[in-house]
């Protein structure tokens, strides 16, 4: 299975936090996520600052990097907020 996430959905994926402050349960989670076949696409994402973070930005535990595909950037950068999008919508 492969999942299209953000930059900021993929930083989750990584964080302890989610996985009871565990880094053990983190490396168990993605342990699964392997085994089970699951890949995830990354799209970038531009900060409020116009910095532009990518798949190879993440802090990926050695071995797990196969998991992380970035999206290139020319494919579908746009720096427009969803929160922007749904209001021309509504206009």
């Amino acid at each position: 299975t492969t999942f299209v996430v953000g930059y900021d959905t993929a930083v989750r994926i990584l964080a302890p936090r989610y996985y009871h402050d565990s880094y053990e349960e983190m490396l168990a989670a993605l342990d699964e996520m392997r085994q089970r076949g699951c890949r995830f696409l990354v799209a970038g994402r531009a900060n409020e600052e116009g910095e532009y973070f990518q798949a190879d930005d993440l802090e990926v535990p050695a071995g797990y990097e196969s998991l992380f595909t970035p999206i290139p950037s020319h494919k579908f950068r746009r720096d427009i907020s969803s929160t922007e999008i749904r209001s021309q919508r509504q206009k």
